[in-house]
């Protein structure tokens, strides 16, 4: 087992050092951002484009929606390339809340509106983006996401026809476990970035408090061998 974790741990090592710009080891706060946001986007492929084909075989009457949700999706992963791109994730993470910001409108827009399973999503997207980013990644997707639902909401009551039936039981199932299980992944990574940032607190306070006693030798040392002199 360890062997197997050892040959692991090399493998995605290096598939970082290709991901990644080498600027972004540099600090660990921004490696651990970067690497949500890989891990985020891998996820995402894994998950989403089985789940739109899933529901493309459920209903195939509605495969023109289907791709074109399935082409969000594609632009949405697409944006970890970005972390190749730039020193810091700054940019990739203003990227990737963009993009996905657009296709969460998007998406709920061509799969039934207001009425839309994609809406399930919307309450942990600005949680999402706050931890992979800083609180503006945050605020920017919920100020989209309410704009997006305010158009929906005026189409809806002027009658505009979405043109789309809603998910099966299936599909409408799998998306909430989605919901759930990211839920349960920025949990976990809060929980990690704090004990990280803890961790980091009380190494800061050790070496000050190191770094005080041994001034405080010194100075003793100093005035104990002008006192010596004095004599």
């Amino acid at each position: 087992m360890r062997g197997i974790e050892s040959i692991s741990r090399s493998v995605w090592s290096r598939f970082e050092r290709v991901v990644f710009h080498p600027g972004l080891f540099e600090d660990s706060d921004e490696l651990l951002r970067a690497r949500l946001m890989l891990v985020t986007c891998m996820v995402y492929c894994a998950m989403l484009i089985p789940l739109v084909l899933f529901a493309h075989a459920q209903k195939p009457e509605q495969a023109v929606v289907n791709m074109v949700v399935l082409g969000g999706h594609l632009c949405v992963m697409a944006t970890a390339f970005t972390l190749r791109l730039f020193p810091t994730s700054t940019i990739p993470v203003a990227i990737i809340t963009l993009v996905a910001t657009a296709q969460l409108i998007h998406a709920a827009f061509w799969s039934g509106g207001p009425n839309s399973v994609v809406l399930l999503c919307y309450p942990i997207a600005p949680v999402f983006f706050s931890l992979v980013g800083r609180a503006v990644h945050g605020i920017s997707n919920a100020l989209g996401l309410i704009l997006g639902l305010g158009v929906m909401y005026v189409l809806h009551q002027q009658g505009f026809d979405f043109k789309t039936t809603g998910p099966t039981v299936e599909v409408y199932l799998l998306i909430l476990g989605w919901a759930i299980l990211t839920g349960l992944g920025m949990a976990t990574y809060a929980s990690n970035l704090s004990q990280a940032m803890q961790k980091r607190l009380v190494d800061e306070l050790e070496q000050r408090t190191q770094a005080e006693q041994d001034a405080l030798a010194a100075r003793e040392a100093k005035d104990w061998f002008i006192a010596y002199l004095s004599h």
